[in-house]
């Protein structure tokens, strides 16, 4: 509710009307293939259960779920993006801005593998495809996560393109294949990591 956040500034220069549903500790790669709020709760604000949540699937017991997992650790604004995304009427948004910092990155998590979907790019891969399936007039712009440190074991800042978490790959390997997935699927993609905030002036 701040005027100065992000999507705050977007509509004071677009004149756009904006619609919130950034979700604070999110990350794209879900933990596990199916959502299991035992094991990762937080897997239910995920890009593709968010995506099917706007698609109109009736998830409210996902969520309800994992609210009840997270307890007192439920993001704040988790309840108020669910309703958003249930009510909101897609037929009338012009765009869809899909934006993860380097959360994945940094916590490990996987990044491809063509036979399980529920991964970085097949998560992004899969909600880009029910997008544009139930919305194809929708323009969807990925932008990629901004430079990230990454902090080594004895807590020292290093450079994410040499730091490597859980024997996964660097933060720039991430945001090529945010590039591939959208490419693949013909939708805009923004490069923040080399374009706005990179190493140079993080």
């Amino acid at each position: 509710g701040s005027s100065d956040n992000l999507a705050s500034l977007i509509a004071k220069e677009t004149g756009a009307t904006v619609y919130n549903c950034s979700i604070s500790g999110s990350y794209l790669a879900a933990q596990h293939t199916n959502f299991d709020p035992t094991l990762a709760p937080m897997d239910a604000y995920c890009l593709y259960w968010l995506v099917n949540l706007a698609a109109g699937v009736p998830l409210d017991g996902y969520y309800n779920d994992a609210a009840e997992a997270l307890g007192d650790k439920t993001p704040p604004e988790a309840e108020e993006v669910v309703n958003t995304l249930k009510t909101l009427d897609f037929n009338t948004i012009d765009t869809v801005a899909i934006m993860y910092d380097a959360t994945d990155y940094l916590m490990g998590n996987a990044m491809y593998n063509d036979d399980n979907p529920t991964q970085f790019t097949g998560n992004l891969e899969a909600s880009l495809e029910v997008l544009q399936r139930l919305y194809p007039q929708i323009r969807i712009i990925v932008m990629s996560p901004t430079y990230a440190y990454a902090i080594d074991e004895d807590g020292n800042y290093v450079s994410s393109d040499i730091y490597i978490y859980n024997g996964r790959d660097v933060l720039s390997t991430y945001v090529i294949k945010e590039c591939y997935s959208s490419n693949l699927h013909s939708v805009s993609f923004m490069d923040n990591l080399y374009g706005s905030i990179t190493e140079d002036n993080a």
